[in-house]
C-alpha cells in the first residue's frame, strides 16, 4: 500500500477528538482494509499509544485534555499486511465555544446605546479571541451586520448625531460614519442584536437576541 494520508479533525465529539481516516481503493493497495492503527501522543510530545479500529471515524476519548495539541499518525492494513505510517498530524482538542446567552440592555439616548455582552460558559478546549456583536433591523428574513469585534464586553455604539447639531455637524457625522453600520440606522426604530464567541477553532452560534429601540427614555412626567 502506498503510504497512508494525514488524518484530519471532523470536529469536536462530547466524547473526545473525532478523527477521519483515508479509506479508498486509490490507497488500499487493491485490497479492502483490515483495520487501522492510529497512534497518538499525551499532548506534551511525548510517546505514542496505538488504538486499532475498523472504522475510518475515529474517537480518540482516553488521555485527552481539552486545550492541548496532539500528535496522530496511522496506517492501514489489508490482506498483504501492514502500510507505511502517515505524515504526522497536529489536532488540538477543541471545538466550537458554546453560543453565548443574549446581550444585556444598559441604555439608550437620542445619539448611542450600550448594551452588555455575556460571556461563554464553555469554550470548549480554546481561548476565546473575541466577541461578536452583530445588528439587524427587525424583518421577516434576518440581515445580521457586524458592529465590533473585541474582548471588551460593554459596547457603546452611535446611531445618529445629536438632536441639537448644526447641518455642519450633521454632515461632518454622516461623512465619518459613511459606508459604515452606523450610517444605515435610524433614530426611533427598533433592531435586534446578537453575539458570537470566536475561538481559534471559529465562531460559535449566535446568541438569543436582544431587541431595542434606538432612542432614549421617555421624559419625567409633570406632576398631575
Amino acid at each position: 500500500m502506498v503510504p497512508a494520508s494525514i488524518p484530519t479533525t471532523t470536529g469536536p465529539s462530547q466524547l473526545g477528538v473525532q478523527i477521519e481516516l483515508l479509506n479508498t481503493t486509490a490507497e488500499n493497495g487493491g485490497s479492502p482494509i483490515l483495520q487501522y492503527e492510529l497512534q497518538y501522543d499525551d499532548g506534551a510530545r511525548g510517546t505514542y499509544k496505538s488504538i486499532f479500529t475498523l472504522n475510518p471515524i475515529a474517537i480518540i476519548a482516553d488521555g485527552i485534555s481539552s486545550g492541548l495539541e496532539y500528535r496522530l499518525r496511522y496506517r492501514a492494513m489489508n490482506f498483504n499486511g501492514w502500510g507505511e505510517m502517515s505524515a504526522i498530524a497536529y489536532i488540538i482538542a477543541a471545538g466550537l465555544p458554546q453560543k453565548p446567552s443574549a446581550p444585556l440592555y444598559i441604555s439608550t439616548n437620542s445619539t448611542h446605546a450600550v448594551v452588555q455582552l455575556q460571556p461563554t460558559a464553555d469554550d470548549r478546549g480554546g481561548d476565546i479571541s473575541a466577541y461578536e456583536l452583530y445588528i439587524d433591523e427587525i424583518q421577516t428574513t434576518p440581515s445580521y451586520e457586524l458592529v465590533s469585534t473585541a474582548m471588551t464586553m460593554t459596547r457603546t455604539f452611535e446611531f445618529a448625531p445629536p438632536t441639537t447639531a448644526t447641518a455642519a455637524e450633521i454632515l461632518a457625522w454622516q461623512t465619518l460614519h459613511a459606508g459604515t453600520f452606523a450610517a444605515n440606522l435610524v433614530r426611533g426604530k427598533a433592531y435586534r442584536l446578537v453575539t458570537k464567541a470566536v475561538n481559534m477553532i471559529g465562531q460559535s452560534d449566535a446568541s438569543e437576541e436582544l431587541r431595542i429601540a434606538l432612542g432614549g427614555l421617555p421624559a419625567q412626567p409633570t406632576a398631575p
